[in-house]
């Protein structure tokens, strides 16, 4: 739009100078020029004129950029999440144009130890095999002290002498060799 004003104004003037007996109003001179000043005003001074700077007092940041998904922890899980941010024409870390990868979005990207969603049970006893009701949980790596992925102890408690003499030969193989796993949008899960 700024360069329609100022190709108007160059050619009223123009125009002007040629039919010197036919003048072109100068108020409307006048109002073109001011618009064509208006249009360039760069108050911050990044280069961007305040019209189309998404912050003309910000002199860092003066256009719209589009983001698909977050990792601001940095812990390399992405999270599903849009928007748009006024930057310097380049997205700040932890934001990407790219969409989220990965089977499965951060549960907690303002942590970087806790990125997926698992099924976990209460652990008493501390032998490794938990009991009780799933518990659905953001975790990292392993699930925290007092918590285990395998939920089939039948004698969690520490006051009991038999609670770490479970042999894993009572236990069916299938059961040992798949942690339970819960879908979203479920809060508990037993075996």
């Amino acid at each position: 739009m700024k360069y329609i004003l100022t190709t108007i104004l160059f050619i009223l003037i123009s125009f002007q100078h040629v039919y010197s007996g036919n003048t072109v109003d100068s108020d409307v001179i006048r109002w073109l020029v001011t618009k064509s000043k208006t249009l360039h005003l760069d108050s911050d001074g990044d280069g961007s004129a305040d019209l189309l700077d998404c912050s003309p007092s910000d002199k860092t940041a003066w256009v719209n950029i589009s983001y698909n998904s977050i990792d601001l922890d940095s812990d390399g899980i992405k999270k599903g999440i849009s928007g748009t941010l006024c930057t310097d024409g380049n997205l700040p870390a932890g934001y990407f144009t790219n969409p989220l990868g990965g089977a499965y979005p951060d549960c907690n990207d303002s942590d970087a130890s806790t990125w997926r969603k698992s099924v976990i049970y209460h652990d008493f006893d501390g032998d490794g095999v938990g009991s009780g009701k799933g518990l659905l949980t953001c975790i990292g790596s392993a699930p925290d002290s007092g918590f285990s992925f395998l939920g089939y102890d039948p004698i969690d408690d520490l006051s009991n002498p038999d609670s770490k003499t479970i042999s894993d030969t009572d236990i069916p193989p299938y059961i040992l060799s798949t942690p339970a796993t819960l879908s979203e949008g479920a809060t508990n899960f037993q075996f």
